[in-house]
């Protein structure tokens, strides 16, 4: 099981992924994965290439066999650029995309990129010579000249569009989607929904506990209040569209609309 999320989230992907589990998580099989594909694997994107499977699963019994109780869900930032890779490879395995409001993501990712604390391994640079951070989608060549809240918008779409797009062309039954805003509002009936469709077992002493962190809300406009003259309506309409779609995954649209 993967959690999957767009560039920005924060560490909702990770935050999600340990929630359900109710313990830390080694994410082992994205470990061997890693192993797998080799130290430059990303030198033109973060597409992961083709690797041996027959030496995945060997892999993988041995670390079944090491750690029996190893928890079954995993996530990672590269994730959703990977969708349709990681379900041939784990064929068993199911998605939950969260959906987080896309202006928090586009701040909480312009914030990333200005402090530039884990640049990108690629040596990837914008025209200015800042380091590329964060996922780097096909197609990035095109975005190194433009303004960063560009990039950052087009970063995000890009990668939302991807992981989307793999995923429709999965079975209905493969993948579910999560809104942050719900899980903070909501969380004893996501965990129902989302450990029942991850076939995650509970048990009495299984209580969830509160997904929300203090004064926590969503969509929050301190969030992006400080990004107001970065991201204008032209760099809010590269990211509209997908977020759109994303939004219409739900039968109860995630929170647009600021609560007063």
């Amino acid at each position: 099981m993967f959690v999957i999320a767009a560039p920005g989230s924060g560490s909702g992907a990770a935050r999600l992924a340990r929630w359900l589990a109710r313990r830390p998580l080694r994410n082992a099989r994205i470990a061997v994965v890693e192993a797998l594909v080799g130290p430059d694997w990303r030198a033109r994107d973060d597409r992961w290439p083709e690797i041996d499977t027959a030496e995945l699963r060997r892999r993988l019994a041995t670390l079944r066999h090491q750690f029996p109780r190893l928890a079954r869900i995993e996530h990672d930032p590269r994730l959703a650029l990977n969708v349709t890779r990681v379900a041939e490879w784990f064929p068993q395995a199911k998605f939950v995309f969260l959906y987080r409001d896309a202006r928090e993501c586009l701040a909480s990712a312009l914030t990333r990129w200005q402090t530039a604390r884990r640049p990108h391994p690629s040596g990837v640079c914008l025209a200015n010579g800042q380091a590329w951070v964060g996922p780097l989608p096909p197609g990035w060549s095109r975005w190194t000249r433009r303004p960063l809240p560009e990039v950052v918008a087009w970063q995000w779409a890009a990668t939302t569009t991807r992981a989307l797009d793999a995923l429709d062309a999965l079975p209905a039954d493969r993948w579910c989607v999560a809104s942050f805003d719900r899980l903070l509002t909501d969380a004893d009936r996501e965990d129902r929904r989302l450990r029942g469709f991850l076939g995650l077992r509970s048990t009495s002493a299984d209580v969830p506990v509160a997904f929300a962190q203090a004064d926590e809300t969503s969509p929050d406009p301190r969030l992006w209040r400080p990004y107001a003259e970065a991201l204008t309506p032209e760099v809010l309409k590269l990211a509209a569209p997908a977020a759109d779609r994303a939004v219409r995954l739900f039968a109860e649209a995630p929170r647009t609309r600021v609560r007063r």
